[in-house]
């Protein structure tokens, strides 16, 4: 039976091996923790947008009717969000976008604030909307008017409806794109 040095040595490579395995063990609890509670932390302040589906802008001459493509539609979308720490604004960047051959650009699906810049032949309308839920919606925009028509259906129960410069007072400021 060991006694003396070689028993002193064992039972200090076994203490030594034990503690190693508790640190490593506190080590992977803990960070295993952390990590739950910055999942947690992002699940309580996650967002998520209520979609309305498909809000499309359309551009015509106020004259003419005559749609017009290749206006560069730019701006972004902002809506309320809570969370347990409170209310707060989420935005989404639309990025910069043309109308097509029939004057129509796709702008979002979001319910939410839209803050849009139309600009066309180096002139900058200012367009504001802002859809309801589960609607399908048009904005026109007639330009050089800046006026506004909003349309859309709700879904389910067939309502439908037509607005015509629903917010006039940021309808007809028009402002230079040069400056």
């Amino acid at each position: 039976m060991g006694t003396g040095p070689q028993m002193r040595v064992s039972n200090s490579r076994a203490i030594s091996a034990t503690i190693l395995i508790l640190i490593v063990v506190v080590v992977i609890s803990v960070s295993s923790f952390g990590a739950y509670l910055v999942l947690v932390r992002h699940t309580l302040n996650t967002c998520y947008q209520s979609a309305a589906s498909t809000i499309y802008l359309t551009v015509e001459n106020d004259s003419t009717s005559a749609r017009i493509q290749n206006a560069k539609v730019s701006g972004e979308v902002k809506w309320l969000c809570g969370s347990t720490q409170g209310y707060f604004v989420a935005s989404q960047n639309i990025g910069q976008q043309y109308t097509g051959s029939n004057g129509t650009v796709f702008v979002g699906s979001i319910i939410g604030n839209y803050s849009l810049t139309l600009s066309y032949k180096g002139v900058s309308y200012p367009v504001e909307f802002s859809p309801g839920a589960e609607q399908n919606v048009n904005v026109t925009v007639l330009i050089p008017s800046n006026h506004l028509i909003i349309t859309g259906c709700v879904f389910g129960d067939g309502t439908c409806f037509n607005e015509t410069n629903p917010n006039e007072e940021t309808m007809i400021s028009v402002t230079s794109a040069e400056s």
